[in-house]
């Protein structure tokens, strides 16, 4: 399956290799977000965690990208962004309940927790890191979110509203 998606993100990108002599820099930009981003970007969260093949295509994918209209946008960017993304959804409560009920905020997002304890870690709006009993449950994308989203500033935890989140994101990420 990657590697059919992976083939539609190259014919998009091709077709925009044959003309790209004829074109500006930000038309480039537009038609690479149009026509193969959209591509790449689908099922991510996935495929960010696979085996390491299956990584190095769409790096590989990546870089032919750069050459046509440079984008800063590597894989491991594009899989982080889109998985804090989902993430934050989640948080809100804006994704399926069977997804928002696998995160859990520490101290209740800043809320003292069960103990009546305010912490540092619930005041930042971090997710709570769940246990490992072997190195798959490592590359589940429950463990690869809560290791971006604990990773991301506080302020970008802190977003109230999505708009709000994808715009500081995009910051973070692609800039």
């Amino acid at each position: 399956h990657a590697a059919f998606v992976r083939q539609k993100a190259y014919l998009g990108l091709n077709k925009i290799k044959r003309v790209s002599s004829t074109l500006n820099d930000e038309t480039k930009r537009l038609l690479v977000n149009t026509l193969v981003y959209p591509h790449l970007g689908y099922c991510v969260n996935t495929w960010s965690n696979t085996q390491a093949h299956v990584r190095k295509r769409f790096e590989s994918l990546s870089r032919q990208i750069d050459r046509v209209t440079p984008m800063n946008k590597s894989f491991d960017k594009v899989a982080n962004y889109s998985t804090a993304l989902v993430t934050f959804k989640a948080i809100q409560k804006i994704c399926p309940s069977y997804l928002s009920k696998r995160f859990i905020l520490c101290g209740n997002g800043g809320e003292p927790d069960a103990q009546g304890v305010n912490t540092r870690a619930g005041s930042e709006k971090k997710i709570r890191v769940q246990r490992t009993r072997n190195k798959f449950d490592s590359k589940t994308f429950l463990h690869n979110a809560t290791n971006v989203w604990n990773s991301l500033p506080t302020d970008l935890r802190q977003a109230k509203s999505l708009v709000t989140f994808k715009a500081k994101a995009r910051t973070h990420f692609f800039q």
